[in-house]
């Protein structure tokens, strides 16, 4: 079993429960339907009004399931992986979709990884999720960002074999840029971001192998993107990078939520 990642939200039950739903309180209720959804992975002081937003925004009505799509937090093992142990944080225990998981662990692209004592990706989508439904599982599938094009596509096209219309996918990244990078590196990051939400895929993609490790979740991005495909808008929250592109017209930088609908 995965436990709590003590630092990335409070312990106590009570204290998390009451954080995560002021967070959510005064943001729209929009009913959006997602088809994927890009969620940051940071804490809670960073990255909450950004949860609290993206998640008031779905209708969790349709869903019975969750598959989250991220970076491994170590960079050893296997490219392509998956976990199969439930996970409890203070809200409570939550369960793996074994019948999920069984269909990866039939396909010669994807491995079972028993080496990680935290997944922090997953747990932060999980405690808005244990609030805001009220009984799912979870699928955790990990992604290297510099994983070769042909094995990435085949692990795509079994997970887009294996997702159903039940399934809420969600793929996690923080979408940020940092000052410390320089205007240069910013730039270029910016512009993949860009081109991923407009759906121009093939531009979004790194084309110099290690260039990618500075953008974590890059390549969960491309995951759900090309799993399922045919969008017709997106929504984005909380987002602000330096552009004058009409879509994320700002002066400023920060995380962002995206659902595709």
């Amino acid at each position: 079993m995965f436990e709590s990642s003590s630092g990335y939200y409070p312990n106590n039950p009570n204290t998390l429960e009451k954080d995560v739903r002021s967070f959510l309180k005064g943001h729209p209720k929009l009913g959006v339907v997602p088809k994927v959804v890009i969620s940051p992975e940071g804490g809670l002081s960073d990255c909450g009004t950004v949860y609290g937003k993206l998640y008031s925004a779905i209708d969790f009505s349709k869903f019975n399931n969750v598959v989250i799509i991220g970076s491994p937090p170590v960079k050893t093992g296997p490219e392509i992986s998956y976990v199969d142990e439930r996970f409890k944080t203070p809200l409570g225990e939550v369960e793996i979709d074994t019948n999920f998981t069984t269909q990866l662990n039939l396909s010669e692209h994807f491995e079972k990884r028993d080496d990680l004592f935290h997944l922090p990706f997953v747990e932060m989508q999980l405690i808005f999720l244990q609030v805001l439904m009220d009984d799912f599982k979870v699928v955790p599938i990990m992604f290297e960002n510099n994983l070769d094009e042909e094995s990435w596509d085949a692990a795509v096209k079994k997970i887009s074999e294996i997702l159903n219309p039940q399934d809420l996918l969600i793929t996690c990244s923080n979408l940020a840029t940092s000052e410390e990078k320089g205007k240069e590196t910013i730039k270029k990051y910016n512009t993949k971001i860009l081109n991923c939400l407009r759906g121009d895929l093939e531009k979004a993609k790194f084309k110099k192998k290690g260039e990618s490790y500075n953008m974590s979740g890059w390549r969960a991005i491309l995951t759900g993107l090309n799993s399922r495909k045919d969008f017709d808008r997106f929504h984005l929250f909380g987002h602000s990078i330096k552009t004058a592109d009409p879509i994320l017209e700002s002066r400023t930088t920060g995380f962002a939520g995206v659902c595709f609908d």
